[in-house]
């Protein structure tokens, strides 16, 4: 008899947590050694079970901000991960995945689709949810794309660069030069010398550059 994959159910809803509980210890291949409700009581459960699949709800408190993959990861090396998501943004996906979860799954995902990214993961294959490889490729695409703007940015001074930012962000020339403690003349001329290594040639292409590139994020404070 085929050895049976053993799984970590990680989340902070206890009715997804029992409902997922109960669809694995249902089907033949698969044993659940443990169910968690939090980063620390999930790398608890890592060092105790040693079990061979984590899937994490993508939901749990400071999944991203402990690094909760990488610290899973080093705990135990052996084991493989599934992220479960909801509607998540890019940088929950990215993040998880590059930090060597090798599976990212949506909650309105099949059971069907579940087995099959946890016997994918358990064979070292990666297992991404259609949606999410297109966020994936996507965003991937959008990094290449920045590049060359990125790398004419890290040509910035320390000075220039906080005034880039400030200027992207709706600051007026004098609350800059206020902020900054510096001359409104010393401010014109970090700015001119800023869109010249950035090529730009006025205002609203330096704030193009500074969103179209994702130096600077919508929604920023000023």
């Amino acid at each position: 008899m085929p050895k049976k994959t053993s799984v970590i159910i990680a989340s902070d809803n206890i009715m997804f947590r029992e409902g997922l509980s109960c669809l694995l210890s249902n089907d033949h291949r698969f044993k659940v050694s443990g169910e968690t409700g939090s980063i620390d009581e999930t790398l608890q459960a890592v060092k105790r079970f040693k079990s061979d699949v984590i899937l994490l709800d993508s939901t749990l408190p400071e999944l991203i901000a402990q690094d909760a993959v990488g610290q899973i990861r080093k705990a135990n090396a052996r084991a493989q991960l599934v992220i479960i998501g909801q509607d998540p943004h890019i940088e929950d996906i990215r993040h998880p995945i590059q930090a060597g979860a090798l599976g990212f799954i949506s909650k309105k995902a099949t059971f069907a689709d579940l087995a099959g990214a946890i016997e994918a993961v358990q064979n070292n294959e990666r297992y991404i949810s259609h949606q999410y490889m297109n966020a994936l490729i996507h965003d991937f695409a959008k990094a290449e794309i920045s590049k060359p703007r990125l790398a004419r940015h890290d040509k910035l001074t320390k000075r220039e660069k906080q005034i880039f930012e400030m200027v992207a962000t709706g600051h007026d020339p004098e609350d800059i030069a206020e902020k900054l403690n510096i001359s409104i003349k010393t401010y014109y001329k970090h700015r001119a010398n800023l869109m010249e290594k950035l090529e730009v040639s006025n205002v609203a292409q330096l704030v193009k550059f500074a969103f179209d590139s994702g130096i600077v994020k919508m929604g920023k404070e000023q």
